[in-house]
């Protein structure tokens, strides 16, 4: 059976953290010193669940952050399939967070859930996430 460019870009994006050593809490992405540095930076070794769908869908910079000194912010050009993807991702967070973070707030549950997966939970948990998030998507 042929998987859909949707779940190939979510299966990308966990193989490349599914070692424990290239995945990352607190940050997009990670230097070999534990510096943050931009997803596609090439001195990037780790990333956090967002992150690595990040890069692999092509996206240079975080929505959130701020362009480099002097420079210009990047294009915001629409791209469905990473929309659709992170959604998929959030949706599968979300299920997680009701799970297993009894202590998570309302807020949480509705709109952070792959970064308290990520950053509360464990690479386990991201795995899990990114589990749930390709079935979903093969259903698609």
């Amino acid at each position: 059976m042929t998987v859909g460019p949707l779940t190939q870009l979510l299966i990308k994006s966990r193989q490349r953290i599914v070692d424990p050593r290239r995945w990352s809490r607190g940050a997009y992405a990670r230097d070999a010193k534990g510096n943050p540095v931009n997803v596609q930076d090439p001195s990037a070794v780790c990333w956090c669940a967002a992150g690595s769908l990040e890069c692999e869908a092509g996206r240079a910079t975080p929505s959130w952050e701020p362009p480099p000194p002097g420079g210009k912010p990047p294009k915001k050009e629409p791209d469905k399939l990473y929309h659709a993807a992170h959604a998929l991702l959030e949706q599968a967070g979300a299920a997680l967070v009701r799970e297993v973070h009894a202590h998570a707030t309302e807020e949480q549950k509705k709109t952070a859930s792959i970064t308290v997966v990520n950053d509360g939970s464990g690479h386990a948990a991201v795995m899990k996430m990114y589990n749930k998030a390709i079935v979903l998507a093969k259903g698609k």
